[in-house]
């Protein structure tokens, strides 16, 4: 089995256990739940005002713009990241747990191939989970706010994007050093908690994949897309060796 039919086998799965399909409509929720925010917090702000007025005490007025609507995105799009790796973290780390690659190994599986595979298929289903938040978010923004005064957009989307790509190296990384979900995400953990560590340095922190984190700091003109360049390189870098060692480790690991 080469890996065009193992990535059509993996698609086929995703699609058929629901993942995708649930995995879009909480992208979509995310998508939508960030301007709706946004257009509510007037309301919310008229709301405690009269409750703290009673108290003496005044709260002001809230401008709401279209930049308040791309804070959210980036304030809510962790949570998405961390419920992504959770749905698909045990994609290889079950198979090697339930044994089932021995069967496909006699029709003639090459175990790279099926991490390759898993990683290509996951990779396609976060670029479409993510741009789809993306674009709900940037409708709804140009619907309501014409998304004025939001600076480098595309920059700023790409970065996260990137961040989520490393984000699933590193777990693939963990499922075939440590076989376990729990292996998998804890993985992904340490090498986040790594990159938070490096960027209280000044001398590592333009470096570090976690930097990709606070893309958001470019819709607002409070960094520039420059600010980011060596933390995507970095990125792209320890990403494609993470995702090298798996295939590679894959291979060399014993099914049992």
């Amino acid at each position: 089995m080469t890996f065009l039919p193992f990535l059509k086998k993996e698609w086929t799965e995703l699609f058929r256990s629901g993942k995708l399909l649930l995995l879009l409509v909480i992208f979509t929720i995310f998508g939508i739940l960030n301007p709706a925010l946004a257009k509510l917090t007037p309301w919310l702000y008229e709301t405690l005002s009269r409750s703290m007025a009673e108290q003496g005490i005044t709260v002001t007025a809230m401008e709401v713009t279209a930049l308040t609507s791309w804070n959210q995105f980036y304030k809510n799009i962790s949570l998405a990241i961390i419920v992504f790796a959770v749905m698909i973290c045990g994609s290889l780390a079950e198979e090697y747990r339930r044994q089932t690659l021995i069967p496909l190994m006699a029709r003639g599986l090459s175990l790279p191939a099926a991490a390759g595979a898993k990683m290509t298929a996951a990779s396609i289903c976060w670029t479409a989970c993510y741009w789809l938040c993306y674009l709900v978010t940037w409708a709804y923004s140009l619907w309501f706010w014409d998304n004025a005064g939001i600076l480098h957009p595309l920059a700023a989307g790409a970065c996260i994007w990137l961040f989520g790509l490393w984000v699933l190296a590193m777990l693939f990384l963990g499922s075939v050093l440590l076989a376990s979900v729990p292996g998998s995400l804890l993985t992904a953990a340490a090498a986040f908690l790594a990159g938070w560590m490096a960027e209280l340095f000044k001398e590592t922190a333009p470096w570090s994949p976690a930097r990709l984190l606070s893309a958001g700091s470019l819709v607002s003109g409070a960094a520039g897309p420059e600010d980011f360049g060596r933390a995507a390189v970095c990125a792209v870098l320890t990403g494609a060796l993470a995702t090298a060692a798996a295939v590679w480790g894959a291979g060399k690991r014993p099914l049992s």
